[in-house]
């Protein structure tokens, strides 16, 4: 029932993201003003799969964006991602063929590296705070497992090329120049197929209008 409930979220995910994406590209062959700027921000991401310790990351990229009227405002981001988060001592690991590895004591680091593309919609709800909403899509560029003294200890991709999220956040718009907002990213598809996991997290980000 569970996975039944994922894909059909999985599935609304992508058909919001081509509606929103569709909108984007009319808006951008109108007559329509895009305010563009770059968004650079620290996140803490973990795996659904069981507890493990919070680890840092940073997303860097660019942003576009365009007040649809007063309230709502169409956001369009692509980002470099970089997320990692320690795994428990427990957590049972297969390579690439399906076998298992000992990884007892070990508590290594996944790390991966993605370029992301959120397309947002941003809604007023009083004064400069905003609440938004929207779908996002990731392609996989590096990934590797580390042990606590950055040794390698599986170069190889363990995970998707392409995964599919969901983001709900709140912001503050500072001035006209700058933004602030706390973004959570649901994971909706699977991280790794031999991990059976999904990556949550939590951003913090800061954005300046060019």
């Amino acid at each position: 029932m569970k996975t039944k409930i994922l894909l059909i979220f999985s599935k609304i995910n992508i058909i919001c993201f081509v509606i929103l994406f569709s909108l984007f590209y009319s808006q951008e062959k109108s007559t329509q003003k895009w305010d563009k700027g770059i968004v650079f921000g620290p996140n803490v991401s973990y795996f659904s799969r069981e507890l493990v310790n919070f680890s840092f990351g940073f997303k860097i990229g660019y942003f576009m964006k365009s007040n649809l009227n007063k309230e709502l405002t169409i956001h369009l981001e692509g980002n470099y991602s970089y997320k990692s988060a320690n795994i428990s001592a427990t957590y049972s690991i297969f390579d690439e063929n399906n076998n298992l590895v000992d990884i007892f004591g070990v508590r290594p680091i996944a790390q991966m590296g993605s370029i992301d593309i959120p397309i947002m919609l941003k809604y007023k709800i009083y004064k400069k705070f905003f609440i938004e909403a929207g779908p996002q899509i990731s392609f996989l560029l590096h990934s590797d497992f580390r042990d606590k003294y950055k040794n390698v200890l599986f170069p190889k991709n363990l995970f998707t090329k392409t995964q599919l999220y969901g983001n709900v956040g709140a912001g503050y718009n500072i001035n006209t120049k700058l933004s602030v907002d706390i973004l959570y990213e649901i994971g909706l598809s699977n991280s790794s197929k031999t991990l059976n996991t999904k990556t949550n997290t939590f951003g913090l980000n800061l954005y300046y209008k060019l």
